[in-house]
């Protein structure tokens, strides 16, 4: 038997900046490369009690597809081996009203 290949997992945080006067809503995520934004997306509509359509997500100005994965979006776990001491990206929803 072949060993086992260990899942890699990205950490990813959703936040919605409120008002000026509230408070941030931010969710945190463990995804695989494979995983649809689409989860994700229904998973924080699901946490703010709306409906997915109320909400637009970017990650860096690009809007966030249904079908977009982490790895089509480019998002990779960046480890300390590479200097880098922040691990987690950052997608944030918009708010919008049709």
């Amino acid at each position: 038997m072949g060993a086992k290949e260990k899942k890699k997992y990205i950490k990813i945080i959703v936040e919605l900046t409120r008002n000026p006067e509230g408070d941030p809503v931010v969710a945190h995520y463990r995804i695989t490369e494979n995983v649809k934004m689409k989860r994700v997306k229904d998973d924080f509509a699901e946490k703010m009690n709306e409906s997915v359509r109320l909400y637009r997500f970017l990650y860096y100005g690009e809007r966030v597809a249904d079908d977009d994965t982490a790895k089509t979006l480019e998002i990779e776990e960046l480890g300390l081996d590479r200097g880098v001491q922040n691990t987690r990206k950052w997608i944030r929803p918009s708010c919008f009203i049709n």
